[in-house]
């Protein structure tokens, strides 16, 4: 496993590294695999995995799998020490080998919140319950012309019991320059234009009007 490297108050990347072939074989264990039983802490996925994960989705079409993956390399640590963010490559077996950068959020509670719930960590629960449905049901309404990129949800798997979730999104470090430390005037620009298109999307948008007509209902009675 890759050492993650940390400095007080700060966060650092280490160099991306390259997509190497994947050498794991397709064992007898693997004939009946799920979502559920895909291990969501685990700190590198093989390429049998992320086809079966990717399988439904446009990334793998027209026969297209992946033939390798990268090592992965730190992001960022959640809030709480709930989990971490990882960013990786895969590379498609397509005729132009096409490399796709991804993120991971793995949510892993501390046992100890796990065992005894505060209102704390049920509150923590409750928002990655939020981001999933975000990222399900959602993101994949924002269309053009609202120029409000968010990332691509490749896949979503959650515990039975919501104690642990895990998200493989499209890498927007390939849409937007990172910043880290503070804006500058044009990531400001960007930053409000972003979230005046997602507001204005949602704004026009069928189920949010519909939500507000049932509130506006309910007022009256």
């Amino acid at each position: 496993d890759k050492k993650i490297i940390m400095t007080k108050g700060k966060k650092k990347r280490s160099n991306k590294s390259k997509a190497k072939p994947d050498s794991s074989h397709h064992s007898d264990h693997e004939d009946d695999l799920d979502n559920k039983n895909i291990n969501m802490m685990t700190t590198k996925f093989t390429a049998f995995q992320l086809n079966h994960l990717f399988s439904e989705t446009a990334l793998l079409k027209d026969g297209v799998e992946i033939s390798s993956i990268s090592e992965e390399d730190y992001v960022a640590q959640l809030w709480a020490g709930y989990g971490g963010i990882h960013s990786f490559q895969i590379i498609l077996d397509d005729d132009a080998k096409t490399e796709v950068q991804l993120v991971v959020k793995r949510v892993n509670p501390p046992a100890a919140d796990t065992r005894h719930p505060s209102v704390s960590h049920l509150r923590k629960i409750r928002s990655y319950q939020i981001e999933a449905n975000f990222y399900t049901n959602v993101a994949p309404l924002i269309q053009p012309p609202f120029s409000c990129t968010v990332p691509t949800p490749y896949s979503i798997l959650s515990a039975d019991d919501s104690s642990s979730f895990q998200f493989i999104l499209s890498d927007l470090n390939t849409n937007y320059k990172p910043s880290y430390g503070q804006l500058s005037k044009q990531h400001t620009l960007d930053a409000l234009s972003w979230l005046s298109n997602f507001h204005a999307f949602f704004h026009q948008h069928e189920i949010i009007i519909n939500n507000v007509d049932h509130d506006d209902d309910n007022d009256d009675n």
